[in-house]
């Protein structure tokens, strides 16, 4: 019976099998909202062994969604790529943590659909800020994910100029920036930001005060096409204009201010810190104010 179904539904059965969501296969690392671990596409990869054809229409499905970490494996996919172009056609999300050698400029040139980057700035000193320099600019992202860890070397440093460098001046398609909670270095990356062709900011809500308060919201406000910004986590609708019109932000841009929930808002950590908001902005803290207020899926202040 297989053998009549349309090649795009077939492709849509194994997708649905053998791959996480793009969402999930990009989630932050530091993500409170992350309760496990996604399992390895190898272990839905011998549904490719029901037949040729099966295996003709799914093998691409390995490569849509790339998490290159050591330059060994960056090497090996390279390899892949180069032996079958049509491979490098079906990579749609990279997520990058390290593995970023000579080799990772052959990924880029091989792989010219990137949608989605998730850029881990987790560089370990041996890695080559050239091969950076040269294979970036070939990608073109419309969706990019920035997230910072709790260490910092020379080559952190530089990689995170060169990523600012492809935002402002590179990567014309890019409509959507996303940080991670409290992320390092994000004065220099709003300068960045003003300057780009996104639309979209993503960021937690916990991190909106300090940002309101130092002028950081504010020069992300600059962007001449920004026309919105998603926060995720539990802020009140009340609590939150308070902190932006404090800020000395104009009700026209508090209007592109959103909230989006996040899994973890429904836990012990999501009411500690509504109520502590709460005890902040000296506003009256009460067990039905611990929850967050939701007109859908997107709470506009």
């Amino acid at each position: 019976m297989e053998a009549h179904l349309p090649e795009e539904l077939l492709r849509e059965i194994l997708a649905y099998n053998m791959l996480p969501t793009h969402s999930d296969f990009l989630r932050f690392h530091n993500d409170y909202a992350e309760r496990y671990r996604l399992p390895p596409i190898s272990r839905y990869s011998h549904l490719l062994l029901v037949s040729k054809r099966w295996l003709r229409v799914g093998t691409p499905l390995l490569y849509e969604c790339l998490h290159l970490a050591t330059d060994e494996q960056t090497a090996a996919v390279a390899k892949v790529l180069s032996a079958n172009t049509q491979l490098g056609l079906a990579v749609r999300c990279l997520k990058l943590e390290g593995g970023l050698q000579g080799s990772f400029v052959d990924v880029a040139k091989l792989a010219p659909r990137v949608h989605s980057i998730l850029f881990v700035f987790r560089m370990k000193p041996t890695d080559n800020i050239p091969v950076l320099r040269e294979a970036l600019p070939l990608l073109n992202p419309a969706f990019l994910q920035l997230e910072t860890v709790n260490y910092h070397n020379k080559t952190i440093s530089e990689a995170r100029k060169l990523v600012y460098a492809c935002i402002k001046n590179s990567w014309k398609s890019l409509r959507t920036v996303a940080v991670s909670d409290s992320y390092q270095d994000m004065w220099s990356l709003a300068g960045v930001l003003a300057e780009s062709s996104i639309e979209e900011f993503r960021c937690r809500a916990a991190d909106l005060r300090g940002w309101s308060r130092d002028g950081t919201l504010q020069t992300v406000l600059h962007c001449p096409g920004l026309r919105r910004i998603i926060c995720a986590g539990g802020l009140r609708v009340e609590a939150s204009r308070k902190i932006l019109e404090n800020g000395g932000i104009s009700n026209a841009d508090i209007d592109k201010v959103g909230f989006v929930p996040h899994s973890w808002d429904d836990g012990e950590m999501g009411n500690w810190l509504l109520v502590m908001l709460d005890m902040r902005e000296g506003l009256p803290s009460s067990a039905q104010a611990q929850a967050p207020r939701w007109d859908s899926k997107l709470c506009v202040i």
